[in-house]
């Protein structure tokens, strides 16, 4: 898919909002869904039916945040198309969310007041939907990065859709009723293993079930908790760590508990 319309926009996030912690965490899932330079993020977008390419840039400061989105398509826009693009992209980058109440009360904490100062403004972001995020899921089960990595590239490569857009390629995910015809055999034959099965089955549960990612984020995180554990292969962990991606506490939480138990041995019992 060759995206050449293209539409730009300006968006000042809540600040304190750091650009490269948020965009840019080393140690999520990497992949060819998406592209980062520093400064500049590139994605390809689903919402419903339709893709979108995404261009992310950094042009303010922690303190002073300023964002230019522009999104690319392969035909122009109506006014209510860009809204919802734009909304979905503040609502998966956080843009929006005001975290300066978290600085005001823990800057002065002697464990935490060292992670704030290094990495004050980061939020949650996550350019996947929901089924991707699933999908993600599935391939880091039971497996080292290297394999993971292959398992999903092959599967892209075979089943995803290839978007091209500001001198850039990107994959985006296949949509569930793009698995509709296709055999656990085939996708066995691509070296995904016991996960064929998964991935069949959580396409299928999501086409039958008419799940709504959209429906579900009304939901308080109890609910949707609940929700997700009814998927086929999605455990408690699973649908804790999608439930909680956007959790700035647990963020800061979880760097101190990587980084200083020594100091602390009693913070596991800390929990959201």
């Amino acid at each position: 898919m060759n995206l050449v319309e293209s539409h730009s926009e300006i968006i000042y996030p809540k600040s304190p909002y750091n650009f490269e912690a948020t965009i840019h965490k080393p140690s999520h899932f990497p992949s060819k869904l998406d592209n980062y330079e520093k400064g500049k993020y590139w994605f390809a977008l689903k919402i419903g039916n339709k893709v979108y390419g995404i261009k992310i840039e950094n042009k303010g400061r922690i303190m002073k945040p300023k964002i230019k989105i522009t999104i690319f398509s392969n035909f122009k826009l109506s006014k209510e198309e860009l809204k919802k693009a734009i909304d979905e992209i503040i609502f998966r980058f956080e843009f929006d969310k005001d975290i300066s109440g978290f600085y005001k009360k823990f800057s002065k904490d002697k464990i935490l007041c060292h992670f704030i100062k290094k990495w004050k403004g980061m939020h949650g972001g996550c350019a996947q939907e929901l089924y991707g995020l699933l999908m993600i899921g599935i391939f880091l089960q039971n497996s080292v990065v290297k394999r993971t990595v292959q398992m999903t590239n092959i599967m892209l490569k075979k089943h995803g859709l290839k978007v091209r857009f500001d001198n850039k390629e990107v994959y985006a995910f296949w949509s569930p009723k793009d698995l509709i015809n296709v055999s656990e055999e085939e996708l066995r034959n691509l070296k995904v293993g016991y996960r064929a099965k998964l991935f069949l089955k959580l396409s299928n549960a999501f086409i039958h079930e008419k799940i709504d990612e959209f429906e579900l984020r009304k939901l308080s995180p109890e609910k949707v908790k609940k929700e997700l554990i009814k998927l086929y292969g999605v455990g408690p962990e699973t649908a804790r760590i999608l439930i909680q991606e956007a959790s700035i506490i647990i963020v800061y939480l979880n760097m101190f508990l990587r980084g200083n138990k020594k100091f602390y041995p009693d913070c596991y019992l800390i929990r959201n």
